[in-house]
C-alpha cells in the first residue's frame, strides 16, 4: 500500500513527498530535478531521512527489523512472541515516540528557518535541496548555492508558506497530534540557548547541522538503547535512562566551551566530509563511537552465525584494526556466501540479507514508489502502466524474458552522495529495468538494485508483522506501554524544552492555552494576528534588514510598528517570547 504524501518509514528511511501522477515523476526522473512546487514537502522529509541516517536511526531500525526476524522464526508464530523480541521491540517504540517530537520539530525549522548562512558547511537538508532544485537555465544565479537561496526566498514569500506556518502556530501543543508545534517550539528556544553560548550557531543551518550530529549521531544512546531491550524484561526504568541521557545532551547546548566545539565540527566536516576520529565536537568518545558500532557489527552477524570474515565465524580475539576492516568488508561476506562460496544456512542468510537490504537502503532517498503494471517486449524493451495506459518505457535488464503484463513497484530515488536521481522497476521475479546516472559504478548499481528489490517486495510482509509485534506487546503488563501513556512522556519531556523562557507566573495558564490551541489565544484569537506573527518569522529566517522586512510586511498590508507592539504586548500578558532581542531580534 503507498503511503499518503509527506509520510516515511522509519525502518527503511523511505519518505513519499507527493501525489503527482507517475507519468510526472518518470519525467523528473529523466530532467534530474523536482518541480518547485514540491520544494516545502521535500525539505521538511528530507530533514526526517537526514536525521534518521545517522547511528540512531540505523540502530532502531536495525534492532525494529531484527525483531521482525525473530518473529517471524518463531515456531509459533503468530500465536506467541518470546519475550525478549517484545522487550526489544517495546524499546524501539519507545525511542522513536520519544525523539518524534524532535525529529518534528527539526523537520519545521528547517521548513521556515533554515537558510543558508556564513558557515563553510551545509547541513545535509540544504546539501540534498540544493541538488534537487537546481539553477534554472534562464537563471541569474551563481551558483547552486545562490540558487538554494532563490528557490527558499520564493518559497517563504509564498501564501503556502504563510499559510503552513500560521496553521503550525495554531495547532495545540501535544505529542498526540505529531508533536509539530511542541517540537517546534523546543528546537526554536533551544536554538536561542545554543547561540548565547555559541555566535557561531546564529546560523540556523549551522545549528540544525550541530544539533543533528548532537542527537541523532549519538553513539552513547546508541550503547544505552542496545542494552535497554534486555532490560525492558524486568520493567521499564531503562526507558528513563533513555530519556535522561536525551536530555542529558540537549544542556550541551549551553555548555561554555560550545562555540570550540562547532568550531572543531565545521573543521573536521569542511577538511574530511564527515566525523569519524571527531567525535570529541559533540562530545562523544571516539572509542565509545567505535564500541558502538562493533555492537552493532556482532548483532548482525549472531543472525548468520556460520558468515566467514576475517578470522572466520570466531569473532573473539580481533584487533582494534581487524573489528574496523571486518565491518567495511561485511558486504564482501555476504556475497560469498550468497554466491555459494562460502556455506551458510540457507534460512538464517535470508534474514540476514533482508536486514542488510534494508540497513543499505536508508543511505539512498526513496522519494516515491508506486504499483504499477509493466510487460517486457520481444525488443527488450519495458513498458510501464498506470491505470491502464502506458507511461514509460526502458531497456529492460539482460536476463528478463517477455512473460506479459505483470504487477511491479516503480520508485524514485535520490542518491546523495552521487548527486543523482535514479528509477528503479521491480517484480516479484527481481528487477525489470534500473536506471541511474553515470557518476553511479556498476558494482554499485547492482548492489543498490537488489537491495531495493529486497526492501519492496518485504513491504507487506514487515507490515504483517509490526502489526502481530504491536498486538502482542500490548498484552504485556506495562502501565508505562498502554496507548498514550508513551505520548504523554514524551510531551512533558519536552514541556520543559517549549517553555524554557516563560515568565514562572505565567507557566500554568501558558501551558494551559498552548495544549488547547496552541497561540490562538495568546495572540488575541485574530488571524491577521497570527498571520503576521508567521510573516515576520518566515521573512526574518532570510533578512535582518528592518527596512526589507518593514516593506515585505507592507506588501501584505501589515505595519512592521502595529505587528511589532501587538506582539509585545501578547509577550507581556502571557509570559511567551514572541520576540528574543539581542544582535538581531528574533521572532517565533
Amino acid at each position: 500500500m503507498r503511503p499518503a504524501a509527506g509520510q516515511m518509514d522509519p525502518d527503511t528511511n523511505t519518505v513519499f513527498v507527493c501525489d503527482s501522477p507517475v507519468r510526472e515523476y518518470v519525467k523528473w526522473a529523466m530532467h534530474g530535478k523536482l518541480p518547485r512546487a514540491l520544494l516545502p514537502t521535500v525539505l521538511h522529509e528530507l530533514t526526517h531521512h537526514w536525521c534518521l541516517s545517522g547511528c540512531v536511526g540505523r540502530a532502531l531500525a536495525e534492532l525494529s527489523l531484527e525483531s521482525q526476524e525473530h518473529l517471524a522464526a518463531s515456531p509459533l508464530f503468530p500465536l506467541y512472541a518470546d519475550d525478549i523480541v517484545l522487550a526489544q521491540w517495546d524499546t524501539v517504540e519507545f525511542a522513536r515516540a520519544l525523539l518524534e517530537p524532535l525529529l518534528e520539530g527539526m523537520a519545521m525549522f528547517a521548513q521556515f528557518d533554515v537558510y543558508p548562512g556564513p558557515s563553510p558547511v551545509l547541513s545535509g537538508t540544504l546539501a540534498m535541496l540544493g541538488r534537487l532544485f537546481p539553477p534554472e537555465d534562464d537563471e541569474t544565479a551563481a551558483d547552486v548555492i545562490d540558487a538554494l537561496r532563490h528557490r527558499l526566498i520564493e518559497y517563504r514569500l509564498s501564501d503556502q508558506a504563510l499559510r503552513s506556518k500560521s496553521g503550525l502556530l495554531v495547532q495545540a501543543m501535544s505529542s498526540r497530534n505529531g508533536g509539530y508545534l511542541l517540537g517546534y517550539l523546543s528546537v526554536k528556544n533551544l536554538w536561542m540557548q545554543a547561540r548565547k553560548a555559541s555566535p557561531r550557531l546564529a546560523d540556523a543551518d549551522l545549528f540544525l547541522l550541530y544539533l543533528r550530529n548532537l542527537v541523532f549521531d549519538d553513539a552513547g544512546f546508541v550503547d544505552k538503547l542496545l542494552d535497554a531491550g534486555a532490560q525492558a524484561l524486568h520493567g521499564t526504568q531503562a526507558f528513563d535512562g533513555l530519556a535522561s541521557h536525551l536530555n542529558e545532551r540537549l544542556k550541551l547546548l549551553s555548555a561554555p566551551d560550545l562555540e570550540q566545539r562547532v568550531a572543531e565540527m565545521e573543521e573536521a566536516l569542511e577538511k574530511y566530509s564527515d566525523l569519524e576520529g571527531h567525535g570529541r565536537c559533540i562530545y562523544l568518545d571516539d572509542q565509545l563511537v567505535e564500541d558502538v558500532n562493533w555492537r552493532l557489527y556482532q548483532r548482525l552477524r549472531a543472525i548468520a552465525p556460520g558468515l566467514k570474515d576475517l578470522k572466520g565465524p570466531d569473532l573473539k580475539g580481533m584487533t582494534r584494526a581487524e573489528k574496523l576492516h571486518a565491518i567495511r568488508e561485511f558486504g564482501a561476506a555476504l556475497d560469498r556466501a550468497t554466491t555459494g562460496i562460502d556455506k551458510v544456512d540457507p534460512a538464517d542468510l535470508q534474514r540476514l540479507l533482508r536486514i542488510w537490504a534494508h540497513l543499505l537502503h536508508r543511505a539512498i532517498v526513496c522519494l516515491r514508489v508506486d504499483q504499477v503494471e509493466c510487460e517486457t517486449g520481444a525488443d527488450g524493451r519495458c513498458t510501464v502502466y498506470a491505470n491502464g495506459a502506458p507511461v514509460f518505457s526502458a531497456t529492460a535488464r539482460p536476463k528478463r524474458k517477455p512473460d506479459g503484463r505483470n504487477p511491479a513497484s516503480l520508485a524514485l530515488y535520490y542518491l546523495p552522495d552521487e548527486y543523482e536521481i535514479a528509477l528503479v522497476c521491480v517484480d516479484d521475479k527481481g528487477a525489470l529495468f534500473a536506471l541511474f546516472g553515470d557518476r553511479v559504478s556498476a558494482t554499485q548499481q547492482e548492489t543498490l538494485t537488489q537491495a531495493i528489490r529486497i526492501v519492496l517486495g518485504d513491504h507487506d510482509r514487515r507490515e504483517i508483522l509490526g502489526s502481530y509485534l504491536r498486538m502482542h506487546a500490548g498484552l504485556r503488563d506495562e502501565p508505562l506501554l498502554r496507548p498514550g501513556a508513551v505520548a504523554r512522556l514524551a510531551e512533558h519531556f519536552y514541556f520543559n524544552h517549549a517553555m524554557r523562557f516563560v515568565v514562572d507566573a505565567h507557566l500554568d495558564a501558558c501551558l494551559k492555552t498552548l495544549r488547547t490551541d496552541g497561540l490562538w489565544q495568546i495572540l488575541d484569537e485574530e488571524g491577521s494576528h497570527v498571520n503576521a506573527m508567521a510573516a515576520l518569522g518566515l521573512i526574518q529566517s532570510w533578512t535582518s534588514d528592518e527596512t526589507c522586512i518593514r516593506a515585505l510586511l507592507q506588501h501584505r498590508e501589515m505595519d512592521f510598528d502595529e505587528v511589532t507592539a501587538r506582539l509585545s504586548q501578547a509577550q507581556a500578558a502571557h509570559g511567551l517570547p514572541l520576540i528574543h532581542e539581542g544582535k538581531r531580534r528574533v521572532f517565533l
